[in-house]
């Protein structure tokens, strides 16, 4: 009997990213500068992470390679990707559709790890921790109107989830911030978004 197709949905996103290493099963500490993610990356004998990470400075063109690369890896060893295109809530991410076709979850997941890990997390969480991120000019009235709308006062100057969230994952608004992006993404047609703080 054949294996239905297989897939994952990634969101590539540093909460995922977290748990991957370079060449290792131990998940790297969280850190919280680039400099501690260069010292992962140098642990790791991550070249190309630790090139992109010496000069403290992740640019876009250096997180765009990386995920040409990692979606390089998942095709060659024979992954199927469906690319949504730039999340809209954060303005860099690719939201990516992961199937693995005649393989075991575990087989595709093993695989999609290592080429997240091989390829990409250093080099992304780097670019994240230089808080880049901004929401999509479209969106970012309708996102603040919701948010207002619903009783939280964001900062005039927010451009960011993480600025509407300077919390993180444990600020009180974390769900209505959230449920506005996600709804207002939603209604311009964005399909598969994800939240990142």
């Amino acid at each position: 009997m054949l294996n239905p197709p297989r897939f994952a949905t990634l969101a590539l996103s540093l909460l995922a990213l977290l748990s991957l290493t370079a060449c290792s099963s131990e998940p790297p500490s969280a850190a919280t500068t680039v400099d501690q993610v260069l010292e992962q990356a140098r642990a790791a004998n991550d070249e190309q992470a630790v090139n992109a990470l010496s000069d403290l400075v992740v640019t876009r063109a250096e997180v765009d390679a990386a995920t040409e690369r990692m979606l390089d890896c998942l095709a060659a060893e024979g992954l199927r990707v469906v690319d949504h295109g730039i999340n809209p809530l954060d303005g860099w991410r690719r939201e990516l559709d992961i199937f693995w076709d005649g393989m075991t979850d575990e087989k595709g997941q093993q695989i999609s790890d290592a080429c997240q890990a091989d390829n990409y997390a250093l080099i992304s969480q780097g670019y994240y921790l230089m808080d880049v991120d901004e929401i999509d000019a479209e969106l970012l009235p309708e996102i603040l109107e919701c948010v207002q709308n619903g009783g939280v006062q964001p900062d005039p100057g927010a451009r960011s989830l993480r600025a509407l969230l300077p919390l993180g994952g444990d600020d009180p608004n974390l769900m209505k911030v959230t449920t506005c992006a996600q709804t207002v993404a939603s209604a311009h047609g964005y399909t598969a978004v994800s939240v990142v703080v």
